[in-house]
C-alpha cells in the first residue's frame, strides 16, 4: 500500500483509527478510547512513511474512538470488526480545480478560435455580397 500511495502524489490520504465500544480505562499512555484510536492511525501512519517516499503533508492521521462502528452488535465478533484502521484516498481539490480550470481554459480559447473564424467568414462573405453588389 505504501509503495502505492507513493506513486500517486495527486492523492491525499487520511489514516482513521477506529475501536469497539468497550471504555479503555488505562493509567498509562493510553487513557481511553480516542487515545488509542489515535495511536491506532499513527501507528499505520508511519508505516506507510517509513516504507515509502511518501510526502508526509499529505498525509492525516485521526482518530474516532468507538463512534463510528461497522457492526453495532454488542458481540465479540463486532467488537473485533470495529477496531481497525481505515485509509481514506482523496484527490487534491487544489490540484484538481487546477487541471479544471486548464481544461475549461483550452476548451474556452478553442471556441473563442471558432468563434472568431465564424466570424472571418461571415465579414468575408458580407464583403463579397456587397462587391458583387456593386459591381
Amino acid at each position: 500500500v505504501a509503495k502505492v500511495l507513493e506513486q500517486n502524489p495527486d492523492i491525499n490520504i487520511l489514516v482513521e483509527g477506529h475501536t469497539d465500544d468497550v471504555p479503555m480505562a488505562g493509567k498509562g499512555e493510553i487513557k481511553d478510547n480516542w487515545d488509542l484510536s489515535v495511536i491506532r492511525a499513527t501507528s499505520v501512519t508511519k508505516i506507510i512513511l517509513q516504507n515509502s517516499k511518501t510526502d508526509p503533508k499529505r498525509i492525516t492521521s485521526a482518530g474516532r474512538g468507538e463512534f463510528f462502528p461497522i457492526d453495532a452488535a454488542k458481540t465479540a465478533d463486532a467488537r473485533k470488526k470495529n477496531r481497525r484502521t481505515e485509509i481514506i484516498l482523496t484527490p487534491k481539490l487544489d490540484e484538481l480545480l487546477k487541471r479544471l480550470l486548464q481544461d475549461l481554459s483550452v476548451k474556452a480559447a478553442s471556441q473563442l478560435a471558432a468563434d472568431l473564424t465564424g466570424i472571418k467568414k461571415k465579414i468575408a462573405y458580407q464583403r463579397a455580397l456587397e462587391l458583387t453588389q456593386n459591381n
